[in-house]
C-alpha cells in the first residue's frame, strides 16, 4: 500500500513539473507572471516554477499531517526525494536555457516542443487513481487536499493565455529575416520645360515624401533599402535647362533608409512622384525628356542586367529624326541613293542566330527612336557589330533581311521590301484616282514682261491630262484650267518666267584710223601681242589686250583688208579722250558715236550710211546719151544683243557690216563697185568694261599728174612737160563698246550702274 500512494506521489509530482515546465517556457516568450500572483501563490524573488515546486512539497507535507505513518514514509524514502530534486533541476535547465536563448529560430524549435511536452496531461488516469487511492485513509487527509483541488483551475487559465501568444510572435521573426530592397539605377531626364528623375530597384520601393521649402528641397526616403556606393553621388544638373538643379543620393551607415534629394529650380512647383513597378518616377512639371544623366554610368559593370552579346548604353528616348540628318529620307531606298554617312550613336551588337524583331527592338531602345514593327517582318539573323553607328546597324540589318522603312514624321515604320513597294504602287494609284475625281478650277493669270505665245507652250507640261490652257495676247493674260495643285504649280512658274528683264545701255564709237594712228599708239593686233597702253589721263594708261587676230591686210589700190580683232578697255574716257586728240592731228576719224539701250536678250542696231551720187548714160535714138545721176548708199552697220548673266556680267553677241567704193568698172561713166565686208563675234565683259573690235583695213592709192598746162597734154611730147604721183593709205576701222547695265528705280525709272 505505501509503495502504490509513493507511486501516485511521483507521478503526481512529475506530471506537475512537466506542465509547469511547459508553462514557464510559454511565460517566459510572453514575458508575463500574472496567472500565478493571481493564484495566491507566495513568490518574492523565486520563479514560478520554483514557486509551483514549493507548492508541491507544502502538499505533500499537508497530506502527510493526518498520520504519523504517511509522514515517516515520506520522509524516510531518500531515492524518491533524489528523483523529485533530479527531476527539479531538469526543470530549473530548461528554465535557464529558454532564458538565455532569444534567437528568433531557437523560439521556432521550442514552440513546436510546447504541445508534446503538455500531451502527458491528457493521459493522467494517475490523478484519478489518486483520488481513488485517497478514499482509504483517514477524511483528515481528504482537507488537507481541498486546497489543491481548489488550485487546480489555474492550470488551465495559464494554458488559455499562452494559447494566443505565438499569434503576435510570428510576424515578428518574419519581419526581422525579411530582405532588403537594392537600388540599382538613379538616372535623370529632362528637356527645357522640366525633368523626371527615376529610381529603379529589384522590388518595390516602400517611399515618403517631405518638403525643406527653406532651402527649396523635395525629400525622397525609401525606406528598407540598400543604396549602393556607385549612386552615392551627386548629379550635376546645372547645364540642363529645367526644374531640377541637382540630384543627391545618400544613406546613413547602419540605416535602412536611402535619401534621394531634390534641388528644385525657382518657378517650378513641387514635383510627384509616381511607382512603375520597381521603379519611382519624381516627375517635375513640364515633365518630357531627351537628354540623360546616369550616376552609375561610371559602374555599368555592376548591372545585373548588362548581356555579354549586346552591349547596352543609357539610350536617348524619343529622338526627334527632324531635328538631324538620322535616316533623313523617307524610304530606305531613297536614303541609300543619296547618302553615305550615318551619324547615329555607336552600338555593338554580338548574336547568333536571334530572331530579327529581338536585334531590332534592341536598336530602338539604345537609340530611343519610335519603331513600329509589322507581324510580317520574320526570320533570325546572326550579327556581329561593333562601335557602329545605330542608324547603320539598322540599315545593315534591314538589307541582311529584305526589309524597308516609311518615315511617317517621327516614326520609323519597318516592313518588308515587296510590300512597302506594294503600299506605294496603290498609294500612287490612289493619288491619280484623287485626282481624276478632283473638280477642275480656272484661273487667270496676267503677264507683265513675258511673252505671252511662248509662256504658255511651256505651262503645258506642268498641266495634268484634263488640264488645258488658253492665252490672249490683247490683254496678254493666260487662261489655265486645272485641279487646284497643278494650279499652284503653274503660277509658281510664272511668277519665276515672268520677270522684268534688265535693260542695258551700249555706247559705242565707230573710229577710222591710219597706220600712223596705230604705230603712235603701239596698237599689236596678235594672238599672242603683249598689253599695250593707251592715252595718258589722270587715271593712267589703259591696257589693251588683243585677244583674236584673223588674217591680214590686201594692199590692192581700192581694196578693203579684213582681220578682225577683239580686247577689252577698262576705262572708255580715256579713249573718248585720245581719240579726240589724233582727230584733230588728222590721223583718226571719228565715223559714229552711237548710243542705244536694250533688253536683255534683245537685239539692237546700230547703223551709218554714206550715199554716193553714180553718173549713168542712157543712150538716145538720135545718139545723144542722157547723164543722169544716181546715189548708191555706202552702210556701217553694227548689231549687237546683250546677255545679262547672273554674276553681272554682259555677253555681247557683236555683228558688224562695213561698205565702201570699189574700183571703177567703166571709163564711160563713174560707176564703181561696192566691197562689203561683215563679221560676227561673241565677247564678256564686265559692266561697264569697253570691248575693242578691230580688224577691218581700207587701203586707198590715190594717183596724181603735175605739168605745165597745154603742153603737159601734146601727145609723146607732152611727157617731157609733166610728171605722175602715186598716194597710198591703209586705214582700219576700230569699235569701241562699252555695256552699262541699268539699275531698276523705285519710281520704275532706270539709271546706268557701272563701274
Amino acid at each position: 500500500m505505501k509503495g502504490f500512494i509513493r507511486l501516485m506521489i511521483i507521478g503526481a509530482l512529475a506530471s506537475s513539473l512537466l506542465s509547469c515546465a511547459s508553462q514557464q517556457t510559454e511565460e517566459d516568450d510572453s514575458l508575463t507572471t500574472e496567472s500565478y500572483s493571481n493564484n495566491g501563490s507566495s513568490s518574492s524573488g523565486s520563479s514560478s516554477s520554483d514557486d509551483f515546486a514549493d507548492f508541491d512539497n507544502a502538499d505533500n507535507g499537508s497530506s502527510n499531517k493526518g498520520g504519523s505513518q504517511a509522514q515517516s514514509s515520506s520522509s524516510s524514502k531518500d531515492p524518491d526525494l533524489a528523483l523529485e530534486e533530479e527531476m527539479n533541476q531538469a526543470s530549473s535547465a530548461d528554465k535557464q536555457f529558454a532564458n538565455d536563448d532569444l534567437d528568433a529560430q531557437a523560439k521556432n524549435e521550442l514552440q513546436p516542443q510546447a504541445p508534446a511536452e503538455q500531451a502527458p496531461p491528457p493521459e493522467m488516469p494517475p490523478v484519478e487513481e489518486k483520488q481513488v487511492a485517497q478514499e482509504p485513509p483517514p477524511p483528515a487527509i481528504e482537507e488537507p487536499m481541498a486546497p489543491p483541488a481548489a488550485e487546480e483551475p489555474p492550470p488551465p487559465a495559464v494554458v488559455e493565455e499562452t494559447a494566443p501568444v505565438p499569434a503576435p510572435e510570428q510576424p515578428v521573426v518574419q519581419s526581422s529575416g525579411e530582405r532588403a530592397v537594392d537600388i540599382t539605377g538613379l538616372k535623370f531626364k529632362a528637356n527645357d520645360n522640366g525633368g523626371t528623375v527615376i529610381v529603379e530597384g529589384n522590388g518595390p520601393l516602400n517611399y515618403t515624401t517631405r518638403v525643406n521649402p527653406d532651402l527649396k528641397q523635395y525629400i525622397v526616403e525609401i525606406q528598407n533599402s540598400n543604396l549602393p556606393k556607385r549612386l552615392k553621388r551627386t548629379l550635376n544638373t546645372k547645364d540642363i535647362k529645367g526644374a531640377v538643379g541637382a540630384v543627391d543620393a545618400y544613406q546613413s551607415p547602419g540605416s535602412k533608409t536611402s535619401r534621394i534629394v531634390i534641388q528644385m529650380r525657382d518657378g517650378f512647383g513641387e514635383p510627384t512622384v509616381q511607382q512603375e513597378g520597381n521603379a519611382l518616377l519624381i516627375v517635375s512639371s513640364g515633365h518630357g525628356g531627351e537628354m540623360v544623366a546616369d550616376a552609375g554610368a561610371a559602374h555599368h559593370g555592376d548591372d545585373d542586367g548588362e548581356q555579354s552579346s549586346m552591349t547596352k548604353g543609357e539610350g536617348e528616348v524619343n529622338v526627334d529624326l527632324n531635328s538631324n540628318k538620322i535616316l533623313a529620307s523617307q524610304s530606305l531606298e531613297e536614303f541609300l541613293s543619296g547618302n553615305t554617312k550615318f551619324y547615329g550613336r555607336k552600338i555593338s551588337i554580338e548574336t547568333s542566330n536571334i530572331d530579327v524583331r529581338d536585334a531590332l527592338k534592341f536598336i530602338t531602345e539604345e537609340s530611343g527612336v519610335n519603331m513600329v514593327i509589322t507581324d510580317d517582318v520574320k526570320g533570325n539573323i546572326s550579327l556581329k557589330l561593333r562601335q557602329v553607328p545605330w542608324d547603320q546597324a539598322l540599315v545593315v540589318i534591314m538589307k541582311a533581311r529584305k526589309l524597308g522603312y516609311s518615315r511617317q514624321g517621327n516614326v520609323l515604320r519597318i516592313v518588308p521590301l515587296e510590300e512597302l513597294r506594294k503600299e506605294e504602287d496603290d498609294a500612287t494609284k490612289l493619288a491619280l484616282a484623287r485626282k481624276n475625281i478632283e473638280p477642275l478650277k480656272v484661273r487667270a493669270f496676267n503677264i507683265s514682261y513675258a511673252k505671252v505665245d511662248e509662256l504658255d507652250k511651256k505651262i503645258k507640261d506642268f498641266l495634268t491630262e484634263r488640264g488645258k490652257v488658253v492665252s490672249d495676247m490683247r490683254t496678254s493674260t493666260i487662261v489655265v484650267t486645272d485641279v487646284e495643285e497643278s494650279l499652284n504649280r503653274v503660277m509658281k512658274l510664272i511668277q519665276g518666267l515672268d520677270a522684268a528683264p534688265p535693260q542695258v545701255l551700249i555706247e559705242g564709237k565707230i573710229v577710222e584710223a591710219l597706220d600712223s594712228f596705230q604705230r603712235t599708239v603701239g596698237v599689236q593686233w596678235s594672238f599672242t601681242g603683249s598689253d599695250v597702253q593707251i592715252g595718258n589721263g589722270a587715271n593712267g594708261p589703259v591696257n589693251l589686250r588683243p585677244n583674236l587676230s584673223v588674217g591680214s591686210a590686201t594692199n590692192t589700190p581700192g581694196g578693203l583688208g579684213f582681220g578682225l580683232n577683239v580686247g577689252t578697255l577698262d576705262v572708255f574716257g580715256d579713249i573718248s579722250a585720245s581719240l579726240a586728240l589724233f582727230e584733230k592731228e588728222e590721223k583718226v576719224k571719228v565715223l559714229s558715236s552711237p548710243r542705244i539701250v536694250t533688253l536683255s536678250n534683245e537685239k539692237a542696231d546700230i547703223s551709218q550710211t554714206n550715199e554716193l551720187p553714180v553718173k549713168t548714160l542712157t543712150p538716145q535714138p538720135n545718139g545723144q546719151p542722157i547723164v543722169t545721176y544716181q546715189f548708191k548708199p555706202l552702210t556701217l552697220k553694227l548689231e549687237v544683243t546683250p546677255q545679262v548673266t547672273g554674276e553681272g556680267t554682259v555677253i555681247m553677241k557683236v555683228g558688224v557690216n562695213r561698205q565702201i567704193k570699189g574700183a571703177a568698172v567703166s571709163t564711160t561713166d563713174d560707176t564703181f563697185s561696192v566691197n562689203s565686208r561683215e563679221a560676227n563675234t561673241r565677247v564678256i565683259v564686265k559692266n561697264g568694261q569697253t570691248a575693242v573690235i578691230g580688224g577691218i583695213y581700207r587701203s586707198d592709192v590715190t594717183e596724181g599728174i603735175t605739168g605745165v598746162p597745154w603742153l603737159k597734154d601734146i601727145p609723146v611730147l607732152g611727157a617731157l612737160f609733166k610728171g605722175t604721183s602715186t598716194d597710198k593709205q591703209r586705214s582700219e576701222l576700230l569699235i569701241f563698246l562699252t555695256p552699262r547695265i541699268l539699275a531698276q528705280a523705285e519710281g520704275g525709272g532706270t539709271h546706268a550702274g557701272g563701274e
